[in-house]
């Protein structure tokens, strides 16, 4: 399919269609010196252009119009839009060749062209500016330093050693939710038991949380921590009340949980490899915190659950974004 943008732009310098078709879009201007045809080709999908004979019998049929029985010369211009360079044709004059992905062609454009040459490239330019503001909401690998984890790492180490006794205020339990103690589902995540306990969630979040920081952006990230965080408090504190149990929870490992079966998704979906490692280290942990007494599982399990909901949402609002901008990429005209 010819892109609208293109159509529009061939309408913004006086010209008039003759054809319109999926397939082929033909304009006609009509000069003092010659008629000016422009053939808009889209050369994608089985119905390909293969050879320059091809191009010809379109050139002779457009001459076979009521339009051109007045005495005076045609000039072609050909832009033609495929998805790769296997096109045999393009050593002929006056062809504008559009790649999907790669470099455009311009070949043995006359100057009596120039003004429609000079309009594709700055439409070209504008066109570009877009997909690469497109690409970069894709969820790809981004350099730079992972700031979010360093920073939620640090909160967990100060609040560690400034105040190293854990605040039954700052934890969560039962009774969290019923005495509205809603400031825990956020406080319980930076508290932990002992040394070790704050060792091994910080060495976890370090490492995995700066791959995750780095595949999904700095806020999605910060957002999808305080988001996970929060559920796994309040799915803690729900077992909690209902099973009547006393045990009061604290530490990120929530948090860090759902960080894994995010990584899980984005790896076997983006790069089909590299999620297995992560299976197995969630799989290890959740066994070893089953042999002791004092882990609250239900956190893990809860972590996992809401990982896959964070990364879920991420792609759906990825998915919204990407719609927004190819919304935009095709009602761009030449006047813009």
């Amino acid at each position: 399919m010819i892109p609208t943008i293109y159509t529009n732009l061939f309408y913004s310098l006086k010209y008039y269609p003759l054809q319109n078709n999926k397939k082929l879009d033909v304009f006609l201007k009509d000069t003092a010196a010659c008629y000016k045809v422009a053939l808009l080709i889209s050369n994608h999908g089985k119905a390909r252009l293969e050879d320059a004979a091809n191009l010809k019998r379109i050139k002779e049929n457009v001459l076979k119009l009521p339009e051109f029985m007045y005495d005076k010369p045609v000039q072609f211009i050909c832009i033609i839009f495929h998805s790769d360079h296997r096109d045999q044709f393009l050593a002929g004059e006056n062809i504008v060749s559009i790649a999907d992905k790669g470099r455009d062609y311009y070949h043995r454009c006359s100057d009596i062209f120039a003004e429609e040459i000079a309009a594709i490239s700055k439409q070209r330019e504008k066109v570009c500016a877009v997909k690469n503001q497109l690409n970069n909401r894709n969820l790809t690998y981004q350099d730079g330093l992972p700031y979010m984890t360093f920073l939620l790492v640090a909160a967990c180490i100060c609040r560690y050693f400034i105040y190293s006794e854990v605040v039954d205020s700052m934890a969560v339990s039962s009774r969290s939710l019923l005495d509205q103690n809603f400031y825990t589902f956020i406080t319980y995540m930076f508290s932990h038991t002992s040394l070790l306990h704050l060792t091994g969630n910080m060495a976890a979040l370090l490492i995995l949380g700066s791959m995750f920081e780095k595949r999904v952006g700095h806020y999605k990230y910060f957002l999808f921590c305080i988001f996970t965080g929060v559920y796994a408090g309040v799915t803690a504190s729900i077992y909690r009340a209902i099973t009547g149990g006393n045990t009061k929870t604290v530490g990120i490992s929530g948090v860090v949980f759902a960080i894994c079966s995010a990584l899980v998704i984005y790896q076997y979906k983006e790069c089909r490899r590299g999620y297995m490692p992560i299976i197995v280290y969630m799989v290890i942990n959740y066994f070893i915190g089953m042999l002791n007494p004092n882990t609250d599982n239900i956190m893990h399990l809860s972590g996992i659950f809401v990982g896959i909901i964070g990364m879920v949402l991420i792609y759906a609002a990825q998915y919204i974004k990407k719609k927004q901008a190819d919304k935009r990429f095709y009602s761009i005209n030449a006047g813009l």
